[in-house]
Parts: C-alpha cells; sequence; structure tokens
C-alpha cells in the first residue's frame, strides 16, 4: 500500500501504479439524526476518545498512531445540537492529553512539527472564519507537539476546517434539519473513505448507506474494520481495497485469450 501525507489520488500521476493500492487523506462524516436519546447522546460522546485524531493510545504502553479514518466532521440534527454541543465539549475538557506511554493518557501528541502546525492553522482558520470555539482552541503545555482537545460549533460548509482533513484532535459540530440535507453535505466533497450513522430509524440508517459516497459506512459504531471486509476509498480517497476477498484483486491481473478453432465445411 502506498500512502503519502496531504496528497490525493493526483499526486501519483509519474510513479508506477502497477500492482499499487492508494490509500489517501480523506474527510469523513458521523451523522446524528432524530431519535436521539440521552443514552445515544453518551453513546456518540463515548466515542469521541477514539476518533478525535490526537493520535490517542490505544492501549497503555503503545505507540502514538494516526487515525487515517477518523471522524472529521460531526452532524447533529438541530433538535439535539445545543445539548450535544455542551457535552462533547464537556468531553473535550476532560480529556487527558501527555505521555502516550502512560496508561492514564488519553491523547498523545502530533506525530512531527509539520502536523503540528498544520493542525494548529487550521483551528487558527477556524476561529477567523467564525466557528466558536467549545473548548481547547491552542496549544498544549509548551513542549513538545501537543494539541488541545478542541470542539467548534456554528461551523458552516464553506469554512476550511469543515472542508480540509485535520487530522487532530479536533471535533467540527455542523447541525442540519433533514436527511437529505446531511447527506448533501457529506457528498459535497472531493473525498469518501469513510462515513457513519447513529439512529435507531433503520430505514434512514439504510437510506443514508445506499446515498453517501464512501467507501465504508459504520451504522450505530464507528471504524469497525475487520480482516473479512474490504476497506477503501471513494474519489480521491483513493482506489482499490485492503482485507477482504476484494483485497486478493490486486495482485492478480486479468488476460483474455482469443483462439480461432479449427472448424469442418
Amino acid at each position: 500500500m502506498l500512502h503519502r501525507k496531504n496528497c490525493n489520488a493526483r499526486c501519483v500521476t509519474n510513479v508506477d501504479l502497477e500492482n499499487i493500492r492508494i490509500l489517501t487523506d480523506g474527510t469523513e462524516n458521523h451523522l446524528h439524526p432524530p431519535n436521539v436519546t440521552e443514552a445515544r447522546v453518551r453513546q456518540v460522546l463515548n466515542g469521541i476518545r477514539r476518533r478525535a485524531r490526537g493520535n490517542p493510545t490505544e492501549s497503555p504502553g503503545s505507540v502514538v498512531r494516526q487515525e487515517l479514518a477518523g471522524v472529521h466532521n460531526e452532524q447533529i440534527i438541530e433538535e439535539i445540537y445545543e445539548e450535544f454541543v455542551k457535552k462533547a465539549a464537556a468531553k473535550g475538557a476532560s480529556r487527558k492529553v501527555g505521555d502516550p506511554y502512560a496508561s492514564d493518557t488519553q491523547q498523545g501528541p502530533q506525530v512531527d512539527d509539520e502536523m503540528f502546525n498544520k493542525v494548529l492553522t487550521l483551528i487558527e482558520s477556524g476561529k477567523a472564519e467564525g466557528a466558536k470555539v467549545e473548548c481547547g482552541g491552542g496549544r498544549w503545555g509548551t513542549q513538545g507537539y501537543f494539541v488541545q482537545p478542541t470542539v467548534f460549533s456554528n461551523v458552516t460548509d464553506n469554512m476550511r476546517i469543515a472542508r480540509e482533513e485535520i487530522f487532530g484532535p479536533v471535533q467540527t459540530i455542523i447541525k442540519f434539519k433533514t436527511l437529505e440535507e446531511a447527506i448533501a453535505r457529506a457528498n459535497d466533497t472531493t473525498y469518501g473513505l469513510a462515513a457513519g450513522i447513529i439512529t435507531k430509524d433503520l430505514n434512514k440508517a439504510l437510506v443514508f448507506s445506499q446515498s453517501v459516497h464512501a467507501g465504508s459506512v459504520w451504522v450505530n459504531c464507528y471504524d469497525a474494520v475487520v480482516p473479512q471486509a474490504p476497506f477503501g476509498g471513494y474519489k480521491q480517497s483513493g482506489f482499490g481495497r485492503e482485507l477482504g476477498e476484494d483485497s486478493l484483486k490486486e495482485y492478480l491481473e486479468v488476460k483474455t485469450v482469443t483462439i480461432k478453432m479449427p472448424y469442418k465445411i
């Protein structure tokens, strides 16, 4: 697999693409439609620790990692928007940032200086373009590549933090009224790696899954990657698939053989 930071599929036109699967950066959407109960809100918020891409540690002593399919945009139905924002901010503010090898750390540093500065630049762009900082919004501490867990509300579609992949501990929360609006927003991007929806309405889940342009769609869960299921993106989030039977096709070539057979007169 070839993965290049801050690139899309157009970056690789000068390399040999034979037997190469390309998995590129992509903006992911997670949708929370109506009928979300208090328990559902807690379920979503409890997932923020894993999905906020501050390179969290998965277990004590684990190395820092960059999560490629982390959620970027959270779309929340307007009926619960204010409540969700309030609780998301409280959740973000309570995250333990620090040494990724410490057992109680929930969020480690960015991977290098380039990513550290990119995240801070995008946070500043969110402030400048009118998004509201609910928590965080800057550097954490004075040493290392640590970024405060940051939650933005009042995010609109034209903002950089809504359209560009941040790859940092930043949550952008966007309000929506209808499922159609949310689907249109999710598809209004050149990327399409993954998407998710939390709902008790199976019909809404099926409509969303069929309509959204993403290689993986998760319902009432997120980042549920298993070896048996193919994983890969739509549009500029790459081509080809990893995992599952489909991944074997990346190592095969199709040959056409045409033979003229003798025949009797």
